[in-house]
């Protein structure tokens, strides 16, 4: 049988079961508030959760890297399109 630490009692509570944490969808400005902050602070992930209060530092952490990962792929899909327009206009 598998019995939690102290260390992962707080830190389920604090990210999971704490009644103050939002767990609904992220809006925009909620988005730009975190790269906003991201880009002051670096990654320091208590200082971007405080200026979103409800939000977990990990759940910034997570929806922070989630997004830059999707508009990474973004631009390597639109960066693919063009050099594939390119080839096909090619003689």
């Amino acid at each position: 049988m598998y019995i939690r630490t102290g260390k992962q009692c707080r830190e389920r509570y604090l990210n999971i079961l704490s009644p103050t944490i939002i767990k609904g969808s992220w809006s925009i400005t909620e988005d730009y508030t975190i790269f906003k902050t991201y880009n002051e602070h670096g990654s320091k992930w208590s200082q971007i959760s405080e200026a979103l209060p409800g939000r977990s530092e990990n759940s910034v952490k997570n929806r922070f890297y989630s997004s830059l990962r999707k508009y990474i792929n973004q631009l390597r899909n639109l960066e693919f399109r063009k050099s594939e327009e390119k080839k096909d206009s090619l003689p």
